[in-house]
């Protein structure tokens, strides 16, 4: 419960900095968005390791980057794929600086090495760590669910499900933008056939870990139910589309709040093992980046994520199933 209540305090702190419109609405729907309302009671490092994050993310706001890095490094140090956020974090800074230079960072060296160093030394460590311990994972016995240094479709699309799923109002005024962009031009119709294609050639729940418990935990559910029906892989391939192309036009408080998706994907993809809170950090960043839709749709959005956050939690802690 106090790492929830962490999260939601940084949170508020990043929210403040990019954007002060409907600032206590925003942080309830991160506190209640029903893939991470149940963790906070629940002992998992995932939601510890979402407010370090975003404490990171603040203090790079606040243009306090060894204080970033050294809050990253405490994220890497409860889970190993945050090391990704170092990059992000390093290229959000930077990007007004490329910008100003017209993309040329030799002009103005001492402030982008001033930003870019901290983040540096903590990829560095990670990886002496990396030599050090073998393997990415702590834990050598998990390594054989965590292969070191491979990447995988599973988690990238598994996201964007989930957010055909609980963000549809969202969605829907991405999707209008989409729908005006493709009609002024139309190589953006490629967009989702492109998406679509990619699933097709590269989605696959492979893992055993997913393979398993399908009664218990919802996930695996609906990934056993899309490796063995026809139509379920077909609906899971269609939803995450949708919600890609409406992701794809997010109006974002910041303009390099794009930066996001890139490396939200690439940081999915480390992990073969599929899971609902390994999308958590991306989406807490997204609601954080993201300007907010029409009062009704978010006013909306929240009450049903209350409702529904809270019969997961209960149902969670009674035992009758598992995220």
């Amino acid at each position: 419960m106090c790492f929830g209540l962490l999260g939601g305090v940084f949170f508020y702190l990043v929210r403040r900095e990019l954007a002060q419109e409907h600032l206590s609405r925003t942080v309830a729907q991160f506190l209640f968005f029903p893939l991470l309302y149940p963790y906070c009671f629940l002992a998992y490092t995932d939601v510890l390791s979402v407010a370090l994050v975003l404490a990171a993310f603040w203090a790079t706001l606040r243009d306090r980057h060894l204080w970033a890095a050294l809050v990253l490094i405490a994220a890497i140090a409860v889970r190993q794929n945050d090391v990704v956020w170092a990059g992000f974090l390093a290229m959000y800074a930077l990007w007004p600086i490329l910008r100003e230079t017209g993309w040329r960072p030799w002009l103005a060296t001492s402030e982008v090495f001033r930003i870019v160093w901290p983040y540096c030394v903590a990829t560095l460590l990670f990886l002496a760590y990396w030599a050090w311990n073998g393997s990415i994972v702590f834990a050598n016995a998990l390594a054989n669910i965590h292969p070191d240094a491979s990447l995988h479709w599973g988690n990238p699309f598994f996201f964007l499900f989930v957010a055909g799923i609980f963000l549809p109002l969202q969605l829907w005024g991405g999707l209008r933008r989409f729908a005006l962009t493709a009609y002024a031009n139309s190589w953006w119709l490629l967009f989702p056939l492109g998406i679509f294609a990619i699933y097709a050639a590269g989605f696959a729940v492979t893992c055993f870990g997913n393979l398993i418990a399908a009664d218990h935990f919802l996930h695996n559910a609906v990934l056993v139910a899309v490796t063995r029906n026809h139509w379920a892989w077909w609906g899971f391939g269609l939803v995450a589309t949708i919600a890609a192309c409406g992701l794809a036009h997010t109006q974002f408080s910041a303009p390099q709040g794009w930066l996001l998706f890139p490396f939200a994907t690439f940081y999915l993809a480390a992990s073969w093992l599929i899971e609902g809170r390994y999308t958590l950090i991306p989406f807490a960043l997204w609601f954080a980046l993201r300007r907010q839709e029409n009062d009704t749709a978010e006013r909306i959005t929240l009450g049903v994520w209350v409702v529904l956050a809270q019969f997961f939690a209960l149902s969670i802690l009674a035992s009758r199933f598992m995220l």
